[in-house]
């Protein structure tokens, strides 16, 4: 996972140091977004496995989704404002009605997870 994490930093401060902002396409500003939604997931998944791993007494494999799952969801929180802002149109209402779906959906997650355990007993 570290060394997908640096491949995906990598591209990112390629896309950063080769593109001209002035002069991108929609493609470029694609790779840009996709490839920091990708090194963001990566970099926070390692920090919030780092920190379960001293918090939690969850197995191994729960600790990596747990983490994994929220780091796409902080990662995909702050690319989807980055780009609001890019396109001009990040309100204060977009940001509280973004951060309740992904609440929802997290809890979605937590709901499922604890339904699935006690059928499992």
């Amino acid at each position: 996972m570290f060394l997908a994490d640096c491949l995906c930093w990598f591209a990112f401060a390629l896309i950063v140091i080769a593109v001209d902002p002035t002069k991108a396409t929609t493609i470029s500003f694609a790779l840009f977004y996709l490839s920091l939604l990708l090194a963001l997931t990566g970099l926070l998944a390692i920090v919030g496995l780092i920190f379960r791993g001293h918090l939690t007494h969850a197995s191994t494999n729960q600790k990596v989704i747990t983490a994994f799952r929220q780091a796409i969801w902080f990662s995909a929180l702050v690319v989807f404002f980055l780009f609001l802002q890019g396109i001009r149109v990040l309100r204060w209402w977009n940001l509280i009605i973004f951060i309740l779906f992904l609440a929802l959906l997290e809890f979605f997650f937590i709901s499922h997870r604890i339904k699935a355990a006690d059928e499992s007993d």
